[in-house]
């Protein structure tokens, strides 16, 4: 099974954001625009799986009444599954939107961070390895639309 080594995007130096600029060639500017691009989107594909784990569990906290209330009433709501659209149409309409700053919280820094930031990397990437073809079609999929991406 294939390793993507996705631990290594922890390490990454976001300078190459700013190489545009510096040159001075407008088509060679274009060519480092859709890099900067691809870059920024294989490492949004990356820090996904944990960011999506850290986003769940704060609403999951900040609304754990709300949800509560209806888990509570899930298996009554799947027989009667018109019902349960209906439900979870409330719980959207009860919670608000979590704040940028509640979410930019999840990805404070500091070495700690960085370092949970690799170890999530290397687990999912484990977890790809670990599943075999369950997985490793779609990151395959979604990388290589990451990279070949023109926007």
């Amino acid at each position: 099974m294939r390793n993507y080594n996705l631990a290594t995007l922890a390490k990454t130096d976001f300078g190459y954001r700013n190489v545009a600029q510096a040159l001075k060639s407008e088509t060679i500017r274009e060519v480092a625009g859709a890099f900067v691009g691809n870059m920024d989107r294989v490492l949004s594909m990356a820090v996904y799986p944990e960011r999506l784990i850290k986003a769940s569990l704060m609403f999951i906290s900040t609304y754990h009444e709300e949800i509560g209330n209806f888990m509570r009433n899930v298996d009554l709501y799947y027989r009667n599954y018109d019902k349960y659209i209906e439900i979870r149409q409330e719980i959207l309409t009860v919670c608000k939107p979590l704040s940028p700053e509640e979410l930019a919280l999840l990805d404070a820094g500091g070495e700690e961070e960085k370092r949970r930031r690799e170890d999530s990397l290397f687990l999912s990437d484990a977890t790809v390895m670990v599943s075999g073809t369950y997985l490793s079609g779609a990151v395959e999929s979604i990388l290589t639309s990451s990279t070949v991406s023109p926007t």
